[in-house]
């Protein structure tokens, strides 16, 4: 087994989650007022990630860190705002997006994504592919 990598220093953690997180503040409260002044709007904040939150690989130890924590910020973004009529999410891709291959396509995870978007009540936060 090859040797984990070092633990996550804070550069990695303030890039991948804290600019997420600082984005986020930023924008949901529009999406929050778009959602309440327009019944047929449908405001979404989505961001992509892979499997490693749900399958760490020890040797991406930082990486796999990282995407957990989005994937957290993500969940509780959704737990507030998805009430308020926001749409808050991500989509993990579960593997390379290769055109040849058949879940991992860009025509199918582009399906995946928009059905997700559109269904109605928007119950889930997450589409995995």
């Amino acid at each position: 087994m090859e040797e984990p990598d070092r633990p996550p220093n804070l550069t990695s953690v303030q890039i991948n989650v804290s600019a997420l997180y600082s984005i986020s503040s930023r924008y949901l409260p529009h999406l929050s007022a778009v959602a309440s002044s327009d019944p047929s709007a449908k405001p979404a904040l989505v961001a992509t990630s892979s499997m490693l939150p749900h399958h760490p690989y020890p040797p991406f130890f930082s990486l796999s860190l990282v995407k957990a924590a989005q994937r957290n910020l993500m969940q509780s973004l959704h737990l507030t705002y998805a009430p308020q009529g926001v749409h808050v999410g991500v989509i993990n891709v579960g593997g390379p997006v290769s055109k040849e291959h058949e879940v991992w396509s860009p025509a199918n995870i582009a399906e995946k994504a928009w059905n997700w978007f559109d269904e109605e009540g928007r119950e889930s936060f997450e589409v995995v592919i």
